[in-house]
């Protein structure tokens, strides 16, 4: 694409993010053959930026204007490299719009992925060679694309071990999940009746609910309704969220070291079998401690992957009451009303056992893949495209 153009993408899932990767190729500002062929073979082009807006958390044929930033990670912390005006447009037809809902409660993935589901390794070594076939049809386009320029739009070392993403999906943990000291502070306040008034209203409630516990249920999800309704009114009504920077501004060593251990990362991963492999012939003590710190550095990147999906599913649940996905949302607010509804007229006592049943029914009235929340749930927004 180019500046001041307007671009049509087609969108193949609700699911899909908007990249907007900007680089400097170094090739436009040589004048000779012999400086662009040098250029292409000795040297990179470097990132401006990057931007990602996630399709769901556009609503449906709305445009929306913002001046985007463009920031890139140094040694230094985070350097601003310029800003980028978008109009984006959600475009999305009558006929087609009817059915949007519906796409939510469809399978996110194809019927053989549940039926014979693949391991992690398996799904490690697919996405490696997906980005190597990638990578080589880009790099055939007219013009090409360079491999650095592919790797970046792909996001290919977002898995790989790095202390300052570590420090990020702890922070984003941090940010969703609630401070246990505010809790402790209203638990005092109530303990020490600080507000009677309060106090006593809630011990009337607490009593009715212990004669009356078959209403519990019906309470609890149009009380979750109600919460739906009042969280839709002081939702944000801004355009777009603005692409947020992951733990880049902690102290200058603390980069600066970070980006040493990514790129030691880098090379015991070019040549880690190798090196495995004569430790185990050699007495050669530098050999040794390099195989041990790649092993080190790959368990810190299988729980840098735990901590990113645990921080993934708790932004999921948080964005469903914060209607980021507003299609999703509403999907969620109409199941609490329906099970409100369900729960008032059905007994407690045949609900119970009709879950029951349905959880201990025969394995030929199974089916592998999930259930429709599951499928809305799976399709909620994450803030893991935000890692730079």
């Amino acid at each position: 694409p180019e500046f001041d153009a307007i671009v049509d993408l087609p969108v193949l899932s609700v699911n899909d993010v908007l990249r907007v990767v900007i680089f400097w190729d170094h090739t436009s500002t040589k004048k000779t053959f012999k400086e662009k062929v040098f250029a292409l073979t000795k040297t990179k082009d470097q990132a401006l930026g990057r931007i990602d807006i996630p399709i769901n958390t556009l609503q449906v044929n709305k445009q929306y204007s913002g001046v985007y930033p463009l920031h890139v990670a140094v040694h230094d912390g985070i350097k601003k490299t310029g800003d980028v005006l978008m109009d984006i447009r959600h475009a999305v037809s009558s006929s087609e719009h009817h059915n949007l809902h519906n796409v939510y409660l469809q399978d996110p993935l194809p019927m053989l992925y549940y039926t014979k589901p693949l391991t992690a390794a398996q799904m490690k070594k697919l996405q490696a060679e997906t980005r190597v076939l990638v990578m080589q049809g880009l790099a055939k386009m007219s013009p090409p694309i360079r491999r650095e320029v592919s790797a970046e739009v792909m996001m290919h070392n977002q898995c790989e071990f790095s202390q300052r993403r570590i420090k990020a999906n702890i922070q984003r943990l941090k940010n969703i999940l609630p401070d246990p000291t505010i809790f402790k502070e209203t638990m005092g306040e109530f303990m020490s009746w600080r507000y009677p008034v309060i106090n006593v209203i809630i011990q009337s409630i607490f009593i009715f609910l212990v004669y009356n516990a078959q209403l519990l249920p019906a309470l609890a999800a149009f009380s979750s309704f109600c919460v739906f309704i009042l969280c839709y009114i002081r939702k944000p009504r801004h355009a777009l969220v603005q692409n947020q920077l992951s733990q880049m501004d902690l102290g200058q060593a603390h980069k600066g070291r970070d980006e040493m251990e990514m790129e030691e990362y880098e090379e015991a991963k070019g040549g880690g079998k190798g090196d495995h492999g004569e430790s185990k012939k050699t007495s050669n003590p530098v050999k040794q401690m390099r195989a041990t710190i790649s092993n080190m550095k790959t368990q810190a990147a299988t729980a840098q992957n735990m901590i990113g999906d645990i921080a993934a599913v708790a932004e999921q649940v948080h964005a469903i009451w914060t209607f980021e996905d507003p299609r999703a949302s509403r999907v969620f607010m109409t199941m609490t009303f329906m099970a409100g509804v369900v729960f008032s007229i059905m007994p407690f006592r045949f609900l119970v056992a009709a879950a029951g049943l349905f959880l201990m029914r025969h394995p030929a009235y199974k089916k592998p893949n999930p259930v429709p929340p599951i499928n809305v749930f799976a399709r909620l927004p994450t803030k893991t495209h935000c890692n730079l």
